[in-house]
Parts: structure tokens; sequence; C-alpha cells
């Protein structure tokens, strides 16, 4: 292995680490780490902004729930007719982050016209919060032009929510971040919980949402040291309100493994295993329902 592989490896099992304690789609989790792979600058630019964030893309979040077997319910998105009532900075960032989640969805489930729909909305709103210059028609031509590659769209979203935070990272603007990403991980939960109907201890979405805990977590901690403008300050509210509903889940403890096989795949396994009630579900969904619409008013 060139040593470019170790260093990639490195950072690759950090991230999977965190990946396994919940912002993966399952507890086993395997990745390439080949010199094909670790030779595409974007994928290490990608792997890096995985491991610096500690929490995985709307886009990401979506697709480890969905394991358990989303559906496409385009009602429970947030209406684009709403854009112009959101005024206030708080209001504009955090549901830009709403918005950028149901990009996320819709791409999901590879529906381009609504996804363009939403990418071009996003790209309004980013105009009147000086985003304009790192949301351009290059995403929107990306998406218009993968109508039938799923996969692809799901890389592009993903793509697409990192370069809104490097950008804003880039320019010290971290309260920004937290913002946006609380408006969209709120997002990815309230479709997430919404589209169970009724609670099964075997339900494998229950699953996929519980096992969300740890990337949000970091989430939470993140935008604990990075929120700190005073009419900003109800976003941490709803963070808060999520971690202690959160952190009332009782966990199953493994061993975390790592094993190296051929082709230097590495393999890890094990970790914590968050288990969620009737009763503790049936609170989270209203309390993350509620938090979601207060947002999106």
């Amino acid at each position: 292995m060139k040593k470019i592989n170790y260093f990639f490896a490195g950072f690759l099992f950090l991230l999977l680490l965190s990946a396994c304690k919940g912002g993966g789609t399952n507890n086993r989790q395997t990745a390439d780490i080949s010199d094909k792979t670790v030779s595409d600058s974007g994928n290490i630019k990608k792997a890096l902004g995985y491991v610096y964030y500690l929490f995985p893309s709307p886009a990401e979040v979506l697709t480890a729930i969905n394991e358990g077997g989303l559906v496409y319910e385009p009602q429970l998105l947030n209406s684009i007719e709403k854009r112009e009532k959101y005024v206030k900075p708080n209001d504009q960032y955090l549901n830009l982050g709403v918005y950028v989640a149901d990009l996320s969805y819709c791409a999901l489930f590879g529906r381009n016209n609504d996804a363009v729909i939403y990418l071009e909305t996003i790209k309004r709103m980013s105009d009147e919060v000086n985003l304009s210059a790192e949301i351009n028609n290059e995403f929107i031509d990306k998406v218009k032009n993968k109508e039938n590659n799923i996969d692809s769209l799901e890389v592009i979203t993903s793509e697409f929510f990192f370069k809104i935070v490097n950008d804003l990272e880039a320019n010290n603007r971290q309260n920004d971040v937290a913002v946006i990403s609380t408006g969209a991980y709120i997002e990815c939960l309230y479709l997430s919980v919404n589209i169970v109907k009724k609670y099964s201890k075997d339900n494998l979405i229950i699953r996929k949402i519980a096992e969300q805990k740890h990337a949000f977590n970091n989430l939470y901690q993140y935008c604990k040291k990075h929120i700190s403008i005073e009419d900003m300050s109800n976003s941490f509210s709803y963070l808060k309100q999520i971690y202690d509903t959160y952190g009332q889940f009782s966990e199953q403890k493994e061993k975390v493994k790592v094993k190296e096989e051929q082709n230097y795949h590495l393999t890890i396994s094990g970790g914590n295993t968050t288990v969620i009630t009737e009763a503790e579900f049936k609170l989270f969904k209203e309390n993350i329902t509620k938090i979601r619409n207060s947002i999106t008013k």
C-alpha cells in the first residue's frame, strides 16, 4: 500500500468509526481504500470533510434511514411557496437547511423535477444570505443530467451540502453552518418519523432513526460551540430538546471490531445500538413534528 493510502486509511478509520456509532447505514461497515479510490482527490476531500465535521450530510442521513424502507411522501415536504415568508436571519438559515434536506429526499427517490425545483429555491434563498457564489447553476445542471441515476443524485446532493459548509467555514461563518445544519437534520428526522404510521419494535425505519443518535450528538456539540448570536439562539434550543430526548433512549453496547480484509478493505463491526420503546418513539415523533412545524410555519 502506498504512503498516501496509509494517510487516507487513518482518516477513513475515524470516519467509519463515527459511522459505526450512528452516522452510517448499519453496524457492519466496509470501505474500499484501494489506490484507485485514494487517487481521486474528490473522494479524499469528501472523506476529510466527513472526518472534520463528524456528522453526515442530509442525503447520507436519509440514505442510512432509507435502509429501513422509506417511501416518497411529497406532502411532507416544506412548500417552496413559503420561501418569501422567511425574512429574519434565523428563519432564513433554518429553512435553507430544511430545503436542503427536502432536496436530498427528492434525490433519494430519483424525483428530478422536484429536486430541480428545490435546488432553484435554495439558490434564490442563498442570494439573500450571501451564498450565491457557492450556489450556482452547476448543481442544477448536474441534477437535470442525472435523470435515471439515483446514486449519482445522492452524491451530488451531498457534494452540494458540503460545498456550502466548506465555503461558510472558510469565511468564519460557523454560526451559519450550525443553523443551516440544524434545520437540515430536523427536517430529515421529521420526514423519517412521519413515514412511520405505527410503532413496531421490529420496524427498521425506527431502528435507523435510533442509529442517528450519535451523528446528531456530534452536530449538537458542534452547534453548542458555534451558535452564539442572540437572535439565533432558539435554533440551539430546538437541538437541545432533541438531544435531551435522544438521551433518554437506552443503548446496548457491543465491542467495536476492526478487521482488514483483502484488497485493503476495512470491516468495522459492533458499536452501540440505540433502542426506542413505543412511548419514547411517540414522544420523539411529537417533539420533532412540533419543532419542525415551528420552523417552517
